[in-house]
């Protein structure tokens, strides 16, 4: 697809969402994957931020995890590939975009020196110049930098200067993707408002993520505060997944935020005598389980999809979301939520199975909660 084609149909009523995908299906396997790449440099630039930070690039980068990993069928790529057009339509997007700089070859010389003077001034247009030849240098160095720096600022942000950030600093930044550069910018722009010092010794130091003490925790409690304790939680696992043992991670400033919040006994209870049930057999079948007016019968569905086939469980849960669309209703939250529940549920090893049920619970019972579903 063309991005003069792609820009075309962002900008027209949307009436041809549907056609569009329909025409896109229909080409070479992985449309969807094309779809989200061409969309990353313009999402990367979201300026109406309804929800006060950047949204529509981490649901598309998790998104795109799920289908890299061939995790939805054909019907689940096309509600998800026209969510994301509608979606895409329905915010505003900043028309920059972002590159090396020309006529720069040899490098300045002392160019992380300068590049953290600048930020720690305000000043993001000469920090710009010295991070693009960061980027140049060292790639993954500098992804690890920005996020340790947007660690320090969870309780200013609801933990997005992290968790907004972090999945486009390990598969765009750090592989030098082609929307590497318009994410550089806007992550420069948004940490800007900070003035933020360099990274301190303290913020090198490797800490394991807890997973098994905080995710109980961080998946107590209903509403939205409560929602990002757990996706901040499984950005901080996803940082020390995806950087591995070269960076630390510096969990301490997880563990400070939420230092006071404690379990709730009474939802792990809940939670833990939902019962068990047949799993269902047809999408169908468990879409009208998920609308189920009771939360009971919703979530044991759930739950029984999952302890029976994890990939279908993906497949229609990302499929039901999709459903459910509507411009004015529908909230990044419910996928970002859904995909870090998710990843927890099926891969934080540590953590107990009662805790990762949870982390799904409340994911499920959110989306329920403001659709009021049930």
């Amino acid at each position: 697809m063309s991005r003069d084609w792609l820009q075309g149909l962002i900008s027209s009523d949307g009436s041809d969402a549907a056609k569009a995908v329909e025409r896109l299906s229909s080409g070479k396997p992985g449309y969807l994957i094309t779809l989200i790449d061409q969309l990353l440099p313009m999402l990367a630039m979201e300026s109406n931020l309804r929800f006060g930070s950047f949204h529509a690039i981490k649901m598309a980068l998790y998104v795109r995890d799920v289908g890299r990993r061939g995790l939805f069928t054909r019907a689940s790529e096309q509600a998800v590939a026209e969510l994301l057009i509608r979606e895409a339509r329905h915010r505003l997007f900043a028309p920059f975009e972002a590159g090396p700089l020309p006529g720069h070859s040899a490098a300045p010389k002392n160019t992380w020196a300068d590049f953290h003077g600048c930020l720690r001034d305000g000043n993001v247009h000469n920090g710009y110049y010295y991070a693009s030849h960061a980027l140049a240098e060292d790639p993954q160095r500098l992804a690890q930098q920005l996020a340790q720096i947007g660690a320090r600022y969870l309780a200013d942000s609801l933990g997005h200067s992290l968790s907004c950030f972090l999945p486009a600093m390990a598969w765009i930044l750090r592989p030098m993707q082609p929307a590497a550069y318009n994410v550089l910018l806007s992550y420069l722009m948004y940490l800007g408002r900070w003035r933020p010092e360099p990274p301190a010794a303290d913020e090198t130091v490797s800490d394991q993520v807890d997973v098994k003490t905080w995710l109980p925790r961080a998946a107590a409690g209903d509403g939205i505060v409560n929602l990002h304790h757990m996706i901040t939680l499984h950005s901080f696992w996803l940082w020390q997944r995806e950087f591995g043992p070269r960076f630390g991670v510096p969990f301490f400033r997880y563990q400070r935020w939420v230092e006071d919040k404690k379990p709730d006994p009474a939802v792990e209870r809940y939670v833990d005598n939902l019962r068990s049930v047949p799993s269902a057999g047809t999408y169908e079948e468990f879409r009208q389980q998920f609308m189920n007016d009771r939360e009971e019968g919703a979530c044991e569905a759930v739950f029984s999809l999952l302890e029976a086939d994890t990939s279908t469980a993906y497949d229609w849960l990302f499929r039901v979301y999709a459903s459910l669309y509507n411009e004015e209703t529908w909230n990044p939250h419910f996928y970002t939520s859904l995909y870090a529940a998710l990843e927890l549920y099926t891969k934080a090893e540590g953590a107990t199975a009662a805790a990762r049920r949870l982390a799904v619970y409340q994911a499920v019972r959110y989306i329920r909660q403001e659709l009021e579903l049930g």
